[in-house]
């Protein structure tokens, strides 16, 4: 893969009371950039809402904004004491614990379909994927212009993601992903074809997934429950963690699914999933799945990948981050979650605070390791695109100032990178060196599970990173 300048997209756009991260496409609209993906590649989701009673505000120049529904209302679940709960074996009772713990409702929350959500493209070029880019990539695994940061396949199509509030301050988001190549075909394609031939091939071309990722977080308290399953899955009803009730065929959303499966098939093996039955027990997803080592400055994260069609904002860095339920003590014990930063960095006009966590944290786990590479466009969790490796594409967070991206339309790879060695260069290679060097002088770390959060505190050496 082409290396890029060690240097982080650190500028951001100020916002009242805070950072605001621009998509890609906001921000070179904003410069005037003429780089930028074609509107075509914008999500296919359609006018389709992305969670029920929710509204959809699309932008043609950037990511679909998805305005939450207003959360629920009711008693509050009652505290919970853990040693009377199987939360290792029972995603309902595990529900129930962080329900008490994040500040949710009492009553069962509604089902998901993953449909409902924003999908979120693949492009080549700037372009949604025809049959022939689509089978050069599947044939070669990458070579798309935004890639998934998640796991294997990173450059299939059909995926979902959408946002929902389950109560004031509580937000949750569901993430439904095809992580194999099946058709290049979206959404509204894939429908289309099953009103033609509503065969059992078709209608799984439209709901199967292969892997389930639902995140629900206080954003106030911090206090945060990973719900996850990895496998072929039915993503027209997607059961909440907390419910037990198994459905009726009456429940699923159109198109419903056929009535007559193939032998050896049966509704309980594709549809007729409660909770229980379609998330993993929370005691395996402690043993086997890391979701906090990507994870690892808060609950969400983003990529430009997942902005293309959803703005996730900065975790806010006030704020501690806590994964509920002595059942994740696997992860606490494994995955340490601490925040790196460094001392000033000498700059052009003086010393000057550390760019890369002037928005948001930098985690010691997967972002030290892999994603402030990939932000930097020093690698790639796939090979790019010419499209996806030019300068403008492949250095992502966050993007440049306007007036700084204005000026630099239509120089060179090489200038490009030469200005950019000279803005960013020393910060990121500054943060790099904390990131390998733990207790180097110059170096800070914070825990940030702790309530209220600790100082960051400097390393004792004696390495540094001056």
């Amino acid at each position: 893969m082409r290396r890029a300048p060690a240097a982080l997209l650190l500028a951001f756009a100020a916002a009242a009371g805070g950072c605001t991260l621009l998509s890609k496409d906001k921000a070179q609209q904003r410069a005037g950039a003429t780089d930028k993906p074609n509107p075509g590649s914008g999500s296919g989701a359609g006018s389709g809402s992305a969670v029920a009673g929710a509204t959809t505000a699309k932008n043609p120049a950037g990511p679909t904004t998805t305005v939450p529904p207003a959360p629920p209302v009711g008693p509050l679940m009652p505290p919970q004491d853990e040693a009377k709960l199987d939360t290792a074996g029972n995603v309902v009772d595990y529900a129930k614990l962080c329900k008490a713990e994040l500040g949710i409702p009492e009553a069962v929350q509604a089902p998901w379909n993953c449909l409902d959500g924003q999908e979120i493209p693949i492009t080549v070029a700037g372009k949604p994927m025809d049959q022939a880019t689509y089978a050069q990539v599947a044939q070669q695994g990458g070579g798309c212009d935004h890639p998934s940061w998640l796991g294997d396949v990173p450059c299939s199509n059909y995926a979902f993601v959408q946002r929902r509030e389950l109560a004031p301050d509580v937000t949750a988001m569901l993430l439904c992903r095809e992580r194999s190549f099946s058709t290049y075909k979206g959404k509204d394609a894939r429908k289309a074809d099953y009103a033609v031939d509503p065969s059992v091939t078709n209608f799984r071309l439209i709901y199967d997934f292969d892997s389930l990722g639902l995140i629900w977080t206080n954003r106030k308290t911090g206090k945060t429950c990973f719900f996850d399953f990895v496998g072929k899955v039915y993503g027209g009803y997607v059961a909440s963690p907390d419910d037990e009730k198994v459905p009726e065929i009456t429940a699923m959303p159109d198109p419903k699914p056929p009535a007559s499966l193939p032998p050896g098939m049966t509704p309980e093996q594709v549809w007729k999933k409660n909770a229980r039955s379609t998330w993993k027990p929370p005691g395996e997803v402690a043993q086997k799945d890391n979701c906090v080592r990507c994870h690892d400055t808060g609950p969400f994260k983003s990529s430009p990948y997942l902005a293309q069609v959803l703005e996730i904002s900065p975790n806010d860095k006030t704020v501690p981050y806590q994964i509920v339920g002595r059942v994740m003590d696997p992860w606490r014990q494994q995955f340490p979650l601490t925040a790196v930063t460094t001392g000033k960095v000498a700059g052009a006009a003086g010393d000057e605070e550390q760019l890369c966590t002037t928005c948001h944290r930098i985690g010691s786990q997967a972002s030290c390791d892999q994603q402030v590479a990939y932000a930097t466009g020093q690698t790639s969790p796939a090979t790019l695109s010419a499209h996806g490796s030019s300068f403008f594409q492949r250095m992502w967070m966050p993007p440049l100032p306007p007036d700084v991206a204005a000026a630099w339309q239509g120089k060179t790879e090489r200038q490009l990178a030469a200005l950019w060695n000279a803005r960013y260069a020393a910060h990121v290679d500054r943060l790099r060196c904390c990131c390998l060097n733990a207790n180097a002088k110059g170096c800070f770390r914070q825990d940030i599970t702790q309530s209220p959060l600790p100082d960051p505190v400097e390393g004792e050496g004696p390495q540094e990173c001056r």
